[in-house]
């Protein structure tokens, strides 16, 4: 009896640390041995700062689940890079590692800005910087997040923004005609006829609509 006890306690004791080492292997730390196994060379071109070097792109990318995970390394950068993303989705997870391949920044970004926590890790695994950036936005007076505009957008014009491809930017701006800061997201065309990108404003306040408009510029 007292070996049956030894054993089942061996399993979960250890199950526990594969989990720990799965856990690690796929956050905590770059897996550099799948990347290495799987690598291909996305471009190689002349350093401009040096002709005797060549500046190297290696990428692995590969769907697991209904996740799309992207790895690369630049041959002059030191530090290694992970994208994390659902497939066709605008929600990104970003890592930077350490040259040791433990984790240096963790970061989330909705499209190309910033949201979410934005960690900074020394080379032992020690958090030295938290930036919360829901955090900076509502204490600048705008409670309603990004994904509560995507469910209000999802309601009030069957348009999903947490689709890549339904959305080509968003800002908080202020806004000379309404005299107040709005959320401002530009939509691909409803149709594919030349007709310009449809612009939508929202309340950063309240997460109502406002108004819609066209829009004439993307930068």
């Amino acid at each position: 009896m007292k070996n049956i006890f030894s054993i089942i306690a061996l399993f979960v004791f250890t199950t526990g640390c594969f989990s720990q080492i799965n856990e690690n292997k796929n956050f905590k730390f770059f897996d550099i041995d799948t990347f290495n196994k799987h690598k291909r060379v996305k471009s190689s071109i002349q350093d401009a700062r040096d002709t005797l070097k060549r500046v190297v792109w290696e990428v692995y990318e590969f769907k697991k689940e209904d996740s799309l995970i992207y790895m690369e390394k630049l041959s002059t950068v030191d530090s290694y890079k992970m994208i994390r993303s659902k497939i066709g989705g605008s929600y990104k997870k970003v890592y930077i590692y350490h040259p040791n391949y433990s984790l240096f920044i963790e970061s989330h970004y909705f499209l190309d800005l910033p949201i979410g926590h934005h960690k900074k890790y020394s080379g032992k695994g020690d958090l030295i910087e938290d930036i919360n950036y829901d955090q900076i936005r509502k204490d600048e007076g705008y409670p309603i997040s990004i994904f509560d505009i995507a469910q209000n957008m999802r309601n009030d014009f069957k348009i999903d923004i947490e689709k890549e491809d339904q959305i080509l930017r968003w800002r908080i701006v202020k806004d000379d005609d309404l005299k107040k800061a709005v959320y401002k997201i530009a939509c691909p065309p409803k149709y594919p006829d030349g007709r310009p990108p449809r612009g939508f404003i929202y309340d950063p306040v309240t997460g109502k609509f406002i108004e819609e408009y066209r829009v004439d510029d993307l930068r």
